[in-house]
Order: C-alpha cells, then structure tokens, then sequence
C-alpha cells in the first residue's frame, strides 16, 4: 500500500544537491508538528560533536535557572581557565561583553565557564529534556549521546561540553530538534515521518525563556 510521508521532494533533493557528495547531513523539520521535510546524507545515521550549536542547550540552562541574563556582562579575553585547563576561542579571537553578545558570536571563553557554573546535574538533565540520551523516533536513528553528570569528569569536561565538545555527539536531526524548540515556544516536538499523525511535544523550558534564546 502507498505510504504517506512528511518527506517534501522538492526539500530533499535541494539539501542533498547542497551537500554534492561531502560528508555532512542535512535535516529540515516543521516546528509547529515535528514532520520532518527533508533528511540528507548522514541526517540521522551518524553521530559527531555539535560544537557550538550546543550553546543554544547551555543557554537555555543558565537563563533558567537564573544564573545569567542576556545582559550579564564578561570579560573580553582571548581564553578562559575551565578547570586548569587553558581554552581558547577560535583563532584567539577576543570576545565576550553581555551573553547576547557572547552567543551572537560564540565565544568559548564565556561559554566554558558558563557550563561550570550551570553545573553537571542541570546542564546534562536540560540536554536530555531537549532530546538527548532519548529513544530515537524512527528505526535507522542514532541516539545522541552525553555523558551522565556523574561520569562528567570535573570542570574541565564541562566546560568543553558545555560547548559541544568532549563526549558529547548528537545528529542533524538532534540539533534540528533543538532549534525547533526554541522556536515552537519551549515545547519539543517529536519528529515523525508519517503524515497526518497528531503532532507529539516534550515540555522543555517556559515560553519566555525560549523567547529569550530566539532573540540570541
């Protein structure tokens, strides 16, 4: 019997000429009902460091709890101790100022210590609110991974996952997942193939926080 999927051809074909045959993966989703429009290349089969796409997830965890506004202002520098060690930002940029301005450029050497600061227990229980550690949605998914904050291993490990780095490995469609919370209002949407399935959401931070980390 014919199949009805969210898949829109047009998408497709456009995300898989854009990778051209690269290693890379390509997912498009709908915020609104978590049908995903469009999965390329290594989409959801393949697992590497987000990087700093992460900071969205380390963003939403400070504003939560309350440990930074958007206006909370740090040192301009060109590195950061996070546990002893020495990070630098890409290219030994200077950066930092108000955390707008830090996420707007996305500086290491804020985002390290900031991951310190929202601590193990809050950082990795908001990644997983957001997707991680979560059963995949359909069959040929890989779970993203991170670390229980137990087996986080002192300053230094956080800090560097806080920026997306270390042990933590996600998907596209992972990452695609997160940016669709936060602009769906705070509510994560499952991803599905199937059309006309009942759209699904996982409760994952208030409307205002996420209206904060849209505007970063």
């Amino acid at each position: 019997p014919d199949v009805k999927t969210t898949i829109v051809p047009s998408l497709a074909t456009a995300a898989i000429n854009a990778i051209a045959g690269r290693v890379a993966g390509i997912a498009v989703m709908n915020p609104r009902t978590g049908g995903v429009l469009a999965l390329a290349g290594e989409a959801f089969s393949a697992l590497q460091p987000p990087g700093s796409t992460m900071k969205i997830v380390t963003t939403t965890a400070a504003l939560q709890a309350g440990i930074a506004k958007l206006s909370t202002t740090y040192p301009i520098a060109t590195q950061s101790d996070v546990g002893g060690y020495i990070l630098h930002n890409a290219f030994n940029e200077a950066c930092g100022g108000t955390l707008l301005n830090a996420f707007a450029i996305s500086c290491n050497s804020v985002f390290a210590p900031l991951g310190v600061q929202v601590g193990a227990s809050r950082f990795v229980s908001m990644a997983k609110a957001f997707g991680f550690d979560q059963p995949p949605s359909f069959p040929g998914e890989l779970e993203s991974e991170i670390p229980a904050a137990n087996q986080i291993q002192g300053d230094t490990e956080l800090g560097v996952s806080a920026i997306g780095q270390g042990r933590v490995l996600a998907t596209p469609l992972e990452m695609t997942d997160i940016a669709a919370t936060i602009a769906d209002g705070g509510r994560r949407p499952l991803p599905t193939l199937e059309a006309g399935q009942k759209p699904r959401f996982v409760h994952v931070t208030s409307r205002r926080v996420a209206g904060l980390v849209q505007r970063a």
